[in-house]
């Protein structure tokens, strides 16, 4: 396969590196990540809802997979800080303050909504009413009823890992590029250089980090 791709790589360097990743991308088979999720228990159905989030795509100039026409989900797999700064600023009426700047690199799974491409009975609204996402702001959760008595709960909280088993498709690997600001008690602005992953969730999983028991599996359509 070419070399990295820089500032440096020409338009023929840049094609040729793509189309030999889209080759190697071709032929890896299902690939299982690690994800992070969250479990918290219902006393009344005696069960952990284990929750994976999965957001919108915030760049408006990703078209290439098209997010907005796809409803493409985000399921981040890592984010590492980059660099992290702070400084002085002051707005037209004198006021001071410390705005602190963060650069963020992320690896993040690219799914298309629906039940061919994700499983489907797994998601869960978050804070909207439609299964979509029509607006950055709003997500999903692929979420799993694991059931436990109390007794036993007590002791697992903090035992659930999480994993997403995708298959990747064209254009396979993507980039993407965010920031996100706040203007109240601390002033920041995050930037997020990310690379996406295209495919297909083909099942997410819940998983007993001590022991490696799976719990329960939820598959796409079409499996």
């Amino acid at each position: 396969m070419p070399g990295k791709i820089d500032e440096f790589s020409s338009s023929a360097e840049r094609e040729a590196h793509a189309a030999a990743v889209a080759a190697a991308m071709s032929a890896i088979a299902p690939i299982a990540f690690l994800t992070q999720c969250e479990a918290e228990y219902d006393a009344e159905r005696q069960a952990f809802m284990v929750k994976q989030k999965a957001t919108a795509f915030r760049d408006p100039l990703l078209k290439q997979p098209n997010a907005g026409a796809l409803t493409l989900r985000k399921l981040v797999l890592r984010s590492d800080v980059i660099e992290s700064s702070k400084s002085a600023t002051q707005n037209a009426y004198g006021a001071r303050s410390m705005v602190t700047y963060t650069d963020f690199s992320e690896l993040a799974l690219g799914v298309p909504a629906g039940a061919m491409y994700e499983p489907a009975g797994a998601v869960v609204r978050g804070n909207y009413t439609a299964t979509v996402m029509p607006c950055a702001d709003e997500f999903i959760y692929y979420t799993t009823a694991v059931s436990m008595p109390a007794a036993e709960a007590r002791a697992k909280k903090s035992q659930f890992g999480c994993i997403a088993v995708a298959s990747l498709e064209a254009p396979y690997l993507f980039s993407y590029e965010e920031s996100d600001s706040t203007t109240r008690i601390a002033p920041s602005l995050d930037v997020i250089y990310g690379t996406g992953l295209f495919g297909r969730l083909d099942r997410v999983q819940v998983y007993d980090k001590a022991s490696g028991k799976i719990y329960a599996t939820h598959e796409r359509d079409g499996l």
